[in-house]
């Protein structure tokens, strides 16, 4: 399966840099520093498999595809070795054709790892890979054009809101740049990192749909590929 390609390759990654650090090191010491930031950025969606899906189209049915992002994470730089664990929370809302409406929210986790390029202590330049979960909740609302006057009126006719779910599994990669506005050990609770990251995801799974009660369902592959950039404010703990 890819996405196991992905996690042993990472892992492979991950295993050449601690070997790697560890030839360099002239002492048994590890230097390590452990970092809690928050996140925000947009992301560029491809929606072409979307907007082919609910409107029945050529793919151009958006006139827009950026996401915001919000969320939080944790960093720990170990010997020049970057690991990062992130969730965030993403949302995407338009009005289409007709009055109708599609709003998206997106749940992403992700893990990446990279290597600070970089001796200079307060300054981070690392590419860097990853795999990505996301959950998009798509909820897409049809106008009506002669709404019902009543309860029992509503609940008798068709339902004009669909909610579904879609997961999908990414690759990533990019490059993560911060820079440290102090000493670690001496500002554990004022903002020491100031960092910003760009990466390209690309699926790597078919699409796993539900519907809004977690019924599996069948449906088309979507979001092939999507840009992301952002910024973070950390702070050390360790």
């Amino acid at each position: 399966m890819k996405i196991k390609g992905v996690f042993v390759l990472l892992t492979g990654m991950l295993i050449f840099c601690c070997f790697e650090m560890h030839g360099q090191s002239s002492d048994s010491r590890i230097n390590q520093e452990w970092n809690i930031h928050l996140i925000g950025g947009v992301q560029f969606k491809d929606q072409s498999g979307l907007s082919k899906l609910l409107f029945n189209d050529d793919g151009n049915g958006f006139s827009s595809n950026l996401y915001t992002y919000v969320g939080g994470g944790l960093k720990i730089d170990w010997n020049r070795v970057l690991i990062s664990v992130d969730g965030k929370r993403g949302t995407f809302n338009e009005n289409v054709a007709n009055g109708n409406q599609v709003e998206v929210k997106d749940n992403t986790g992700q893990l990446a790892v990279g290597y600070n390029l970089f001796i200079e202590k307060r300054i981070k330049l690392a590419p860097i890979v990853g795999i990505l979960v996301s959950q998009s909740e798509i909820n897409y609302t049809q106008n009506s054009p002669n709404p019902p006057s009543s309860v029992s009126g509503l609940l008798a006719g068709a339902p004009n809101t669909w909610l579904l779910k879609a997961q999908n599994y990414y690759a990533s990669a990019g490059v993560d740049f911060s820079f440290n506005t102090g000493e670690g050990q001496h500002y554990k609770f004022v903002p020491l990192e100031l960092g910003v990251k760009a990466e390209y995801l690309h699926r790597l799974s078919d699409t796993d749909w539900k519907s809004g009660l977690d019924s599996k369902i069948e449906g088309p592959n979507v979001f092939d590929s999507s840009f992301y950039i952002g910024i973070s404010i950390g702070w050390w703990i360790i």
